[in-house]
């Protein structure tokens, strides 16, 4: 009983601030189901949820990079380890960087969105193609090469192109929000 009773208030708290948020946008009557028409500052439930979600997922892709630039660095290349490590850790930082700015809703520039699409979804397509093979038939010793050979540069190409989309939506949407 007593939590229906707090469940109802804390409902109530947040249909309250909604209708005094929509009041400033010039709209008084509100209804519970229009909460997510609200901007994401406003909306308390969906606030709380992204201040949750953005350390969780910008450190997921932070390893993700990081163990997808570590292993093509290791088997394309004969560069010391030192400098192997440095690269991995300056594209997993900017890709975890990169990741916190898009679960903010935050404008990237083109250029950074590039670069950050390509290493998250090369990250994510490279560790789908590279474990999933030696997952699914354990005996093959050619089942990795479907992550380095296909699955990277595919996720590299698609994550490029969508981080210039997502770019140019944002940019264009920028753009019409100061007419």
């Amino acid at each position: 009983m007593g939590d229906s009773l707090q469940c109802c208030v804390v409902k109530e708290s947040i249909v309250l601030f909604a209708k005094r948020s929509f009041t400033m946008f010039g709209r008084t009557n509100v209804h519970y189901s229009e909460l997510w028409q609200l901007p994401i500052k406003y909306n308390i439930e969906a606030y709380a949820m992204i201040q949750i979600l953005k350390p969780m997922i910008s450190l997921l892709m932070f390893l993700t990079v990081l163990f997808f630039i570590s292993t093509i660095l290791t088997i394309t290349t004969s560069f010391p380890i030192w400098l192997s490590t440095v690269l991995s850790l300056a594209c997993a930082s900017l890709a975890a960087w990169f990741t916190w700015k898009l679960v903010s809703g935050e404008k990237a520039n083109t250029i950074a969105a590039i670069i950050g699409g390509a290493l998250i979804l090369g990250g994510l397509f490279f560790i789908i193609g590279f474990l999933v093979p030696m997952v699914i038939s354990k005996d093959t010793s050619q089942g990795p090469m479907i992550g380095i050979f296909i699955a990277a540069p595919l996720g590299l190409i698609v994550g490029a192109i969508g981080g210039y989309l997502y770019a140019s939506k944002t940019e264009n949407a920028g753009a019409a929000g100061k007419l």
